[in-house]
């Protein structure tokens, strides 16, 4: 029997249950959907506390890195089936509350050592309150052998090109990858962007010298002006209850705006390959396709790159930086027809389509591109931002809190470079 995905009403949704103020599971496990309410807007987050597990495993054969990656359906994907990291699951998940299968290949990452890279990273701030996963990369002596046929081992060169595919690798992979070693991809670790004939030579050289920068100032640089974001948003953030709802209305089919755009809708769902082959749950809608860009520019043969500062209602410091440019609703978000204007008229390097998790959103598709411009555009200089090298960037990738999720998602663009 083929995987579908159905949209059902509430009583259609098994296990789930509309509280006074929470749409939540009757364990109480996985996750709850809520409002909250800030400087009189209204935010419908998705609200779990569990820090996940997103983990590689990899190994080195024939001069080449290989990676395990798993071919894992999500409801919310656009295709369904897009690769993820060897290890994708929620604490609830691999705890096992569904009464299901065992997440395969789990033991390698609640060991604690052996790691090459451990990092928390931030889920989307404007959808998620204070959500947390774990990117992890783990290195193994052999090619273990796959436990069915969803598991299937990439070489790095075979990783990079799914990478500039759309909708074939998931944001969790993403977010690992860029979290991790960079080098791992690269066959010459002293020229990692030397190799792509893609670039132009002046690009290869500014990427490469832009990988070996690192300033002594921009660690103080960066957190100061995060600091500086930080106190301009101290906004408080407020749950309210779902009959207190001014901008938002519940119903037996979800949560829909007061104008009628959908937010939230149930679905009932089978896939025989997950560790339950059927359940149902809510899924996050988004109403529009949204835009991230990652720019960067040549300055004395080096490349830097314009990280934007997003305040965003969800996350646990408020602040954190994400690509150059973005689109969507909260503060300092770039109007859509700006940056669509932005990109006809600029030198695109490359970009992609992807959906958002799609354990938790239904087919939310954001584009991401990387681009060059020759100088700072007119369209960076009122923002909150700061120019950065490669290193400095990867450094940071390393640092609980500092890179948002859609940047993660935007930095990896530059892997199949390498």
């Amino acid at each position: 029997m083929n995987s579908f995905v159905k949209a059902v009403d509430l009583e259609g949704c098994s296990k789930w249950t509309a509280d006074i103020d929470v749409l939540r599971h009757v364990t109480s496990r996985y996750f709850s959907i809520r409002t909250f309410v800030s400087d009189n807007i209204e935010h419908v987050l998705i609200d779990q506390p569990e820090v996940g597990i997103l983990g590689f495993i990899f190994t080195q054969k024939d001069g080449q890195n290989w990676f395990l990656l798993q071919d894992k359906p999500e409801p919310g994907n656009a295709g369904i089936y897009q690769f993820g990291p060897t290890v994708q699951a929620t604490k609830s998940n691999y705890e096992r509350i569904h009464g299901g299968k065992e997440t395969p290949y789990l033991s390698y990452f609640l060991k604690g050592d052996g790691f090459t890279s451990y990092v928390e990273g931030s889920e989307q701030g404007g959808k998620f309150i204070n959500k947390f996963n774990l990117n992890v990369e783990k290195r193994v002596e052999d090619l273990i052998e796959p436990v069915n046929e969803t598991y299937v081992w990439y070489s790095a060169s075979e990783l990079k090109k799914l990478v500039h595919l759309s909708y074939k690798l998931n944001t969790d992979a993403r977010s690992v990858l860029v979290s991790g070693d960079w080098l791992l991809f690269c066959d010459d670790e002293s020229s990692p962007f030397l190799s792509d004939s893609s670039l132009s030579p002046e690009q290869q050289q500014a990427l490469n010298a832009s990988l070996a920068i690192e300033r002594l100032s921009y660690l103080d640089e960066t957190q100061t002006l995060l600091e500086r974001q930080q106190l301009l948003y101290p906004l408080p953030l407020l749950p309210i209850k779902f009959s207190e709802m001014q901008q938002h209305v519940l119903n037996d089919k979800g949560i829909f705006t007061h104008k009628g755009e959908v937010v939230v809708s149930y679905f009932d769902i089978f896939m025989p390959e997950r560790e339950v082959s059927r359940w149902q749950q809510p899924l996050l809608h988004q109403l529009n396709t949204e835009y991230c860009v990652l720019i960067f520019k040549i300055v004395e043969d080096i490349a830097f790159f314009f990280l934007g500062v997003y305040p965003e209602i969800g996350f646990k410091d408020r602040v954190e930086f994400g690509p150059s440019l973005q689109t969507g609703d909260g503060v300092h978000k770039d109007n859509r027809g700006s940056v669509v204007e932005f990109l006809e008229s600029s030198r695109v390097i490359c970009d992609i389509d992807q959906s958002d998790e799609g354990g938790r959103f239904y087919k939310n598709v954001t584009n991401y591109s990387l681009a060059e411009v020759s100088d700072q555009e007119s369209i960076l200089q009122a923002k909150p931002g700061i120019w950065l090298s490669l290193a400095e960037i990867q450094k940071l990738s390393r640092i609980k809190g500092m890179l948002t999720n859609e940047l993660r998602t935007s930095l990896s663009l530059l892997l199949p470079f390498i």
